[in-house]
């Protein structure tokens, strides 16, 4: 399928890219597969008018996860995110005894297998804490 381009829509960025000049007028749907499951996935033609055009993402990022797994990972972040906040509004004391230090430590662990580096400091500042309380 093919969806034609409105490049004058594109992001700062990405109309200082080679596409923005290039005679390439259509988005045209685009199969990968995902990184975390290895399943055939497309990038449809609609997707990547929505990504490039309305959410204004730089044209040359790709797809790198299929929809579940996608979701699975924005879920993962804000679960990181929520136990980061935690993390900051707890006494130095409390730190210690977080209820949630394990599951952190889990979901850290886990982001590479999303293509995304893992924050090595604080897993091993947690997994210290975890083993010091066993």
């Amino acid at each position: 399928m093919k969806v034609k381009m409105n490049k004058h829509a594109w992001s700062k960025e990405s109309k200082n890219s080679y596409s923005y000049d290039s005679e390439t007028d259509y988005y045209e749907d685009e199969s990968y597969r995902c990184y975390k499951c290895g399943k055939s996935s497309i990038f449809t033609a609609r997707e990547q008018k929505e990504v490039y055009e309305h959410q204004k993402c730089y044209i040359w990022q790709k797809r790198t996860l299929c929809p579940e797994c996608y979701k699975n990972y924005n879920s993962l972040k804000k679960q990181l995110n929520i136990y980061q906040e935690q993390w900051s509004n707890e006494t130095e004391a409390s730190k210690k005894k977080a209820p949630y230090l394990k599951e952190w430590l889990k979901a850290i662990n886990d982001m590479p297998n999303y293509g995304k580096p893992k924050n090595e400091s604080m897993a091993k500042m947690l997994f210290k804490i975890i083993n010091e309380i066993a």
